[in-house]
């Protein structure tokens, strides 16, 4: 329906509802889907304006022409980016919420791990061998492994990437966690 979309497409990104607008080379709005119906035949003043700044170089120089990431508020961010269709130049617009990732710190906390938990994995997430997480926190290299083994069961993984994936947010647990 809407011609060809960049590599990072719109369908990657049905996990983030939004809303796709896509305007004409006079940044009228020829149409919407997804949560927001735009009525109007103009964007508001705020996003039209942003739109008319990123993309004012695009029509003289197809080389400029590549997705743009804009905030809107701090709780919505909007990526433009060029279309051609069977109506020539347009502009896509899709606006959706910003979801924060949380910290490690707070992945941990979530996950329920214990502060000594948490550094041995930050440490791990830091390059550092189980031999060398031991040296840094002055305990028996057994310890360390045992940490790492009681972990990975609890989070359900099979590898040291894997627990460290999980707890910098890049990948979900596998299942509820059990208590410690």
């Amino acid at each position: 329906m809407f011609a060809q979309i960049g590599s990072d497409s719109l369908f990657t990104r049905q996990e983030n509802p939004g809303t796709l607008i896509v305007l004409d080379e006079q940044y009228r709005v020829v149409g919407s889907v997804g949560e927001k119906r735009i009525d109007g035949r103009r964007l508001d003043t705020v996003l039209g304006r942003t739109i008319r700044k990123l993309t004012a170089d695009w029509t003289d120089n197809p080389d400029t022409q590549r997705e743009q990431t804009v905030f809107l508020s701090a709780i919505e961010l909007a990526r433009i980016f060029p279309l051609r269709g069977p109506h020539g130049y347009q502009i896509a617009v899709y606006v959706e919420p910003y979801r924060r990732r949380a910290t490690p710190l707070e992945r941990a906390d979530t996950l329920g791990l214990l502060p000594s938990e948490y550094e041995c994995v930050r440490l791990l997430a830091g390059g550092q061998s189980i031999a060398e997480i031991a040296a840094t926190l002055t305990v028996p290299v057994t310890t360390i492994k045992g940490t790492v083994n009681r972990l990975q069961r609890r989070l359900k993984v099979k590898s040291e990437v894997e627990l460290v994936a999980t707890l910098t947010g890049h990948r979900r647990p596998a299942a509820p966690l059990a208590d410690p």
